[in-house]
């Protein structure tokens, strides 16, 4: 018996408890606790067509894609400015005009204040493709000539520009002939439908160079020939001057695959990338290129970042998927850091086929979602994984892009 009375059972049992406390105390530490954002949206203003692109400089969140009006009739060609905090539409911004046939803005990149658009479109000052304006006011700054572009990244005082092949722009609007153009090609066997070779996303490595993800079986320097020893998929590393870095090569993606990358989260020293085609979401040692985790989805994982809060981090990924492994969740879904579902979480687009395309935190810790959905939900209707037509409940009108608090 102890001074306090208290058998040595009982003691026994108080130390027990503790030591449990103190085990999940630390295995929450080293794990990470989930954080997520709420699951309705906040009264935003849409778009009435498609966007693939979402970029916030100070105030105003930049949304690109293929739309020609916002939800209030205003009018917008491919390019809006929204106010972060209100949703509405920002004040003393306009937003240029970037159409004619076909148009679309795929992605915007920042030095910081001048913003640069990609796509497919011309500018009112003669830019075909690629263009930069003030991310203030809206202002055009200087007009570049590309090719039709999936992909930029405002990266070492260059302008990355990505389509089948990866250039590099200077400011000034002329091409850094210092830099390795690389090229992107596919293997038409390994897919039923037709895949055109592209650089999807670039992000900057730790420690230098870069990380694309890419519509590839191949990336070639100048000159290299297209063969096995050259096989590429989904991911490439290329060294500070655009050339391919061969010693990096991501595990567990044989030549057979099908994969394909579309979109990169670069997450300390490892990246995490969102793929089509064999579909998953994965992450890779930044160093090595071996696979930490993978993640299954039976549609493409389209979009991927980090969402945190003091109580921890989780991945959000978007896409037209309609499982994670086994667990009925489509088209958004947060994953914890070690690559598993969190199912508490959901938030529902329907009901465009193509899902969401983006996905991006604001500055007040709000994550804007973007993509093809005329509706938010905060639960599915359970369904096989088969379904292609998921129905949600508790849906509420939000067209293609929202932010949720």
């Amino acid at each position: 018996m102890g001074v306090s009375g208290m058998s040595v059972r009982s003691c026994a049992r108080k130390v027990t408890l503790v030591s449990i406390v103190v085990a999940m105390v630390m295995a929450l530490g080293a794990t990470g606790a989930s954080a997520l954002p709420g699951n309705k949206p906040a009264n935003t203003l849409g778009t009435n067509g498609k966007v693939r692109a979402l970029l916030q400089v100070g105030n105003v969140m930049w949304v690109g894609g293929q739309f020609s009006a916002l939800s209030n009739g205003s009018s917008a060609t491919n390019l809006a400015a929204l106010d972060v905090v209100s949703g509405q539409e920002a004040g003393g911004v306009s937003a240029p005009e970037l159409g004619g046939s076909g148009s679309i803005v795929y992605d915007l990149t920042s030095d910081g204040n001048t913003v640069y658009a990609a796509g497919k479109f011309t500018a009112p000052n003669g830019a075909a493709n690629l263009v930069a304006f003030n991310g203030t006011s809206g202002a055009l700054i200087k007009s570049f000539k590309a090719p039709a572009l999936k992909s930029a990244l405002f990266a070492d005082g260059d302008v990355l520009a990505g389509s089948a092949k990866l250039q590099a722009f200077l400011p000034s609007g002329t091409k850094d002939a210092s830099w390795t153009v690389t090229t992107a090609k596919t293997d038409a066997s390994l897919r039923s439908h037709k895949t055109v070779p592209s650089f999807r996303d670039m992000k900057p490595a730790p420690g230098g160079g870069f990380f694309a993800a890419c519509q590839c079986d191949w990336v070639l320097n100048p000159g290299e020939a297209q063969n096995a020893g050259t096989q590429t998929k989904s991911i490439v590393k290329l060294n500070a001057d655009g050339s391919v870095d061969r010693s990096w090569t991501p595990s567990n993606l044989s030549a057979s695959s099908a994969s394909f990358g579309i979109d990169l989260y670069v997450d300390g020293s490892d990246v995490v990338l969102a793929a089509g085609g064999s579909d998953f979401t994965a992450k890779y040692n930044g160093s090595t290129g071996s696979q930490i985790w993978k993640t299954d989805t039976n549609g493409s994982s389209q979009a991927v970042t980090r969402y945190s809060d003091q109580s921890g981090a989780n991945y959000i990924v978007g896409g037209h998927y309609r499982c994670v492994v086994n667990d009925y969740h489509p088209k958004l879904s947060a994953l914890t850091l070690a690559g598993k579902l969190d199912p508490s979480w959901t938030v529902a687009p329907t009901p465009q086929y193509n899902g969401i395309w983006v996905v991006a935190v604001d500055s007040h810790g709000h994550l804007w979602i973007g993509g093809e959905f005329k509706k938010l939900g905060t639960g599915w209707t359970p369904k096989p994984c088969s379904d292609v037509h998921p129905a949600s409940t508790g849906a509420v009108a939000q067209q293609s892009v929202a932010r949720i608090d």
